[in-house]
């Protein structure tokens, strides 16, 4: 399985390419195929930004993207085409796992998938945090790009600390209680950060004992990337 594509922007296009063979040789016509796509959310670093973060904990209501069924040609091939439109929970880079699945004249399938990179929206926001070793300081970098891996052209972005805290709370079923603890973030400061060339860095005076969250965001991308620290 072939994508000619390895990065999709949205409703970016892509085609993927499925080969038959025979076990001993030769193409392998009149198969049926089908395609399909997963997408996952990733942890993203550029090679071009390294130590930067792009992410987050949300996760996808929908993932798997069925892409048909196919007859493999004289030359062994089905192709299926796929647009990428993120639904409105992609806050995220995504995998895109395309696979094609291509069933034997017994019945047996055998599958073979390839794998692309696919960001949901024009700009994704990118986290960076080293320690002071002088000073109870944070030096946080943020960094906005756009879906080329270039400096993308916003001003400024806003930086959150949450905190971290459990919720309790019983659910009552009809023979037994069900206990339950819920993880939440508490906002306690946003800070705006100011943005050159893509880049900006806030020095956050390191907060009181506990679990923290760094959320860098915007209102102009649906895209951002947290990262926690103690």
């Amino acid at each position: 399985a072939v994508f000619d594509k390895d990065r999709l922007a949205p409703e970016g296009k892509a085609v993927l390419t499925v080969v038959a063979e025979n076990l001993f040789g030769g193409f392998a016509p009149g198969r049926k195929t089908e395609g399909r796509v997963f997408l996952r959310p990733m942890q993203y670093e550029s090679k071009d930004w390294p130590g930067y973060f792009f992410g987050n904990e949300d996760e996808l209501e929908k993932s798997l993207y069925p892409l048909g069924e196919s007859v493999t040609d004289q030359q062994g091939t089905s192709t299926f085409e796929y647009t990428f439109e993120p639904e409105d929970d992609a806050t995220m880079p995504l995998e895109v796992v395309a696979s094609g699945r291509v069933l034997e004249l017994g019945g047996r399938a055998v599958t073979d998938s390839t794998r692309a990179i696919a960001i949901p929206d024009g700009v994704m926001l990118g986290l960076s945090v080293a320690p002071r070793p002088d000073r109870e300081i944070l030096d946080v970098h943020v960094l906005a790009l756009n879906t080329e891996d270039k400096p993308a052209g916003l001003k400024t972005v806003q930086v959150t600390l949450e905190r971290q805290t459990w919720n309790y709370y019983l659910r009552r079923m009809q023979d037994r209680n069900d206990p339950r603890w819920e993880k939440v973030f508490q906002p306690v400061k946003t800070y705006d950060v100011a943005l050159q060339e893509g880049k900006g860095t806030l020095e956050l005076p390191y907060p009181h004992y506990g679990e923290y969250r760094l959320r860098v965001h915007s209102p102009e991308t649906r895209m951002y990337s947290t990262l926690m620290f103690n």
